[in-house]
């Protein structure tokens, strides 16, 4: 009996010690695991954060509106410790005390990097300028963005995540080779999920439409709860919170940038966005570019006379007008005030003039209650037919505009193309 007993309790110390070895083991290649999935995750959150910062300074930025930015991301992602932008030579962080020293790797990094530093992990990613077309070449780097997540969080995850693998070890420990392919199982599936979600946030960034947004959030909230670990659940519901945030985010950025709520067309901000790629283009494939500047006439008197909501009805009424009857190549823009302006692409300036009466004749069959028709004049001018070389629209807009002058000088109710 006595060796019988000093027998089995051999093999359960022996059992004891290969089984805490193995827990050890499994822990330390699970923990390795949840590192290389966190650093994914810091590299595709800084991956978003970058596209929707270039797109909001894309249209205009400056010293403030930089740091407001870069402010705003450091408070959406709650683990961050600084947000970094260089941006044309110049360096800028947030909060200001963050030495910009420990961004300095980034800059010699030409591609998205995560790395492990004294002060946290630093995610990088270089920021290039957007092309119209890859034909047009390898886009150029003008600057890096990077953020400095706070090492505690990243060390609280590794540290639960043993501590939990560890308890769930001992307990499941009289069931040691069923527990520990039942938990590798888990783990499997968990991993698998994840990555399905990385896979969908690529398509949900290339998403164009709202429907297929909700379509894939949907499919992403549900791959979520299938996810059975707290601690990959939690990095699971940041990706799909942080990717519905920034989707929102931008579209709203898109919206208000380049879109004039009243009328539903196109504002300035979208003009100067691309007139250069317009002009490149109408260059490059030899196109007439025709550009119609339009001011409705004695509208000043409608707003006094009527009010200035009897003034936007008119407005809003002539840019559904101008949508419904010009081609979807074409641009149309709210100018500024009562003046439209409208780019016609592959169009001689005598075909648009043709356009615009139409345009006018259905406006003038409009109803506003006022005693009167509404009517507008427009002047238009052309690239190749009046200007043979250009090199800004400006040069289209100021020809189309000296002739609306005569337009209005002769009577109003005209469109002047020669």
């Amino acid at each position: 009996m006595g060796t019988l007993r000093n027998l089995l309790l051999t093999v359960i110390t022996i059992s004891v010690v290969v089984g805490c070895l193995i827990s050890l083991l499994f822990s330390y290649e699970l923990s390795k695991e949840t590192s290389s999935f966190y650093k994914k995750n810091c590299e595709h959150v800084t991956f978003l954060a970058a596209k929707n910062l270039q797109y909001a300074l894309g249209l205009y930025a400056n010293d403030a509106l930089i740091y407001q930015n870069l402010q705003n991301i450091a408070f959406r992602l709650k683990d961050a410790k600084a947000v970094y932008l260089e941006l044309e030579g110049k360096k800028y962080v947030y909060p200001e005390q963050e030495k910009i020293d420990t961004f300095k790797i980034c800059s010699k990094s030409n591609f998205p990097t995560v790395l492990e530093v004294p002060e946290g992990i630093l995610s990088c990613y270089p920021l290039r300028e957007e092309l119209v077309s890859q034909l047009l070449g390898k886009p150029k780097r003008i600057g890096t963005f990077s953020i400095l997540f706070k090492k505690g969080f990243y060390l609280k995850i590794k540290r639960e995540w043993l501590l939990k693998t560890l308890l769930a070890f001992f307990i499941l420990f009289a069931s040691l080779v069923g527990g520990y392919f039942y938990l590798y199982r888990v783990l499997q599936l968990d991993l698998f999920f994840l990555e399905k979600l990385i896979k969908e946030v690529k398509s949900f960034l290339q998403a164009s439409s709202e429907h297929e947004v909700e379509k894939l959030l949907k499919e992403m909230k549900k791959n979520t709860d299938k996810i059975f670990f707290k601690e990959f659940k939690s990095v699971a519901n940041l990706i799909l919170n942080m990717s519905k945030t920034l989707w929102e985010l931008s579209e709203k950025l898109k919206k208000e940038a380049v879109e004039d709520p009243l009328t539903g067309l196109f504002n300035r901000n979208y003009l100067k966005k691309f007139a250069k790629k317009i002009i490149s283009l109408a260059k490059r494939e030899n196109m007439y570019i025709s550009v119609a500047l339009l001011d409705i006439d004695d509208f000043k008197s409608i707003n006094d006379t009527f009010g200035h909501q009897k003034g936007d009805e008119v407005l809003k009424t002539l840019g559904e007008i101008i949508k419904n009857r010009i081609r979807s190549s074409d641009i149309p823009i709210r100018y500024g005030g009562e003046e439209f302006l409208i780019l016609f692409i592959n169009s001689k300036k005598k075909e648009s003039a043709i356009v615009l009466e139409d345009i006018k004749n259905k406006l003038s069959l409009v109803d506003f209650g006022i005693g009167k028709s509404v009517t507008f004049s427009a002047g238009v001018a052309s690239f190749p037919e009046d200007v043979k070389n250009f090199s800004s629209l400006n040069e289209l807009i100021e020809l189309a505009d000296e002739r609306l002058y005569v337009a209005k000088k002769t009577g109003k109710n005209r469109i002047v193309w020669e």
